[in-house]
């Protein structure tokens, strides 16, 4: 074996070991976990139609259950509301705010 075949094999081996031994390094390291639990509460309403009705109907019915569940989530205390005052030159103005906190459910892949 010649000299320089040795010394580039010999290098080889020097750069695998400090491979190993920052891998060996960064795995001994404590791994901090974040735990997080999230309660889902699930609002399901419904409304019966005849089936004769459906299409000329199918966008009533979808307003309809969207303000029936924007019902019962202020009756529950999802919805929060803030009201605020905004002064302006020609007339006060008030905007009121409304918060909902939405947990959403993961995709399954």
């Amino acid at each position: 074996m010649s000299k320089k075949s040795y010394k580039q094999l010999q290098n080889r081996l020097y750069r695998e070991i400090k491979r190993r031994m920052i891998a060996e390094m960064l795995s001994n390291r404590a791994v901090t976990v974040c735990k997080t639990t999230v309660d889902i509460e699930t609002v399901k309403i419904a409304h019966v139609m005849s089936f004769l009705d459906y299409e000329q109907e199918v966008d009533y019915a979808k307003k309809l259950l969207a303000r029936k569940i924007g019902e019962s989530l202020c009756q529950s205390g999802h919805i929060k509301y803030s009201v605020i005052r905004e002064p302006s030159p020609d007339v006060d103005l008030i905007r009121i705010e409304a918060t909902l906190d939405v947990a959403k459910k993961k995709e399954n892949v």
